[in-house]
């Protein structure tokens, strides 16, 4: 499913880059360079039809968790 949530981020307007992948079992953590006037969780709610719960870090950057139904992946934004 990292490959399908790598994908989906690609194509959004908010996303300028994917700037590295890291998988680790269950898990993918994604680093992306983004468009300042974009809204990529908005963006993101309306590409992928799983559940999206966001945490922002004290230094600005974002962790999003993708709820596959399956099991969890999560990625980040920074």
């Amino acid at each position: 499913m990292a490959a399908v949530a790598e994908t989906a981020l690609r194509g959004l307007g908010a996303v300028r880059k994917v700037a590295s992948v890291e998988r680790s079992n269950d898990q993918a953590t994604f680093v992306l360079e983004v468009e300042t006037e974009g809204d990529l969780i908005t963006e993101m709610r309306r590409a992928m039809p799983v559940p999206i719960t966001v945490d922002k870090a004290p230094d600005g950057s974002l962790k999003v968790v993708l709820e596959w139904a399956w099991g969890r992946s999560a990625a980040s934004a920074g």
